[in-house]
């Protein structure tokens, strides 16, 4: 690294409304003595459910279980988040924690299976691959030998149908649970004149508000450094932005995003 260089990086993974950014902080702390600045950049806000509509996910649930018995019962976590959101939904995690053992739990994602895992203190749980996605937890659900089995998901208000849909598809019988929802959020005041950012994104969803946000303070979206850790991820910042560099990590640690970033040769 050069002397004197110093790179900002926004992490602009979404917060729960009125709580501090956790994962921000620990990167902050672990930049401590580097040439890293971290800077909290949510683009969205999440919110619970509101306690009346707890009580209408749980009537829901109560209506499918009543229909005919099922080959068995699946609860997906689609994100951290929608774990955490069960864990803000006393009425509706006691309705799901009653099925225990027959519950089998499943999970887009590493932290996403151990959000989950935390919260209904219940194991094994399958999970698509190490970083995850979507597609690939459904081709694994849909590769098991459980046609008609029941599939409870764990999702935002506004997530796609696509893992849903994919499920039914293979036979699978599904409800979204809609347990908590996303409202978008600006980046704080950031400076034109600075030459170094990186911007972390953690879902490919956050490409577009993060080029708006950049764009909307006068900074150059393709001369920012992209960073993530799922070449989704990535493949959609080259769409969106053919020019733009973009770097991967195989995990969101803070060690590993840091040491990416001093290690980079752009910044050597």
């Amino acid at each position: 690294m050069a002397t004197g260089v110093r790179l900002t990086l926004l992490v602009t993974r979404p917060v729960w409304a009125g709580r501090e950014d956790l994962f921000a902080e620990a990167l902050g702390l672990a930049a401590a003595n580097t040439c890293v600045d971290v800077v909290s950049a949510p683009l969205q806000l999440l919110h619970p459910l509101s306690a009346q509509a707890e009580q209408v996910l749980v009537q829901a649930i109560r209506e499918e279980q009543g229909l005919k018995p099922p080959e068995g019962d699946w609860l997906v976590a689609t994100s951290p988040a929608s774990a955490q959101a069960l864990g803000e939904l006393p009425l509706l995690l006691s309705h799901l924690a009653g099925r225990q053992p027959a519950l089998r739990l499943a999970a887009v994602g590493e932290s996403s299976a151990d959000a989950l895992q935390a919260v209904m203190q219940l194991r094994p749980t399958l999970i698509a691959d190490t970083v995850g996605d979507a597609d690939t937890l459904a081709a694994r659900l849909s590769s098991l030998p459980l046609q008609g089995a029941r599939v409870f998901i764990l999702e935002a208000a506004d997530n796609r149908p696509q893992l849903a849909a994919a499920l039914q598809a293979s036979g699978y019988r599904v409800l979204r649970l809609p347990v908590y929802t996303r409202a978008p959020q600006a980046f704080p005041s950031l400076s034109r004149h600075h030459q170094n950012y990186w911007v972390l994104l953690s879902s490919s969803r956050l490409i577009g508000p993060a080029i708006e946000e950049l764009t909307r303070q006068q900074i150059a979206p393709e001369g920012v450094t992209w960073v993530g850790h799922h070449p989704a991820i990535g493949e959609a910042v080259t769409r969106a932005l053919p020019q733009a560099r973009w770097v991967m990590v195989d995990r969101l640690s803070p060690s590993t995003i840091l040491e990416r970033m001093t290690n980079h040769p752009a910044h050597s």
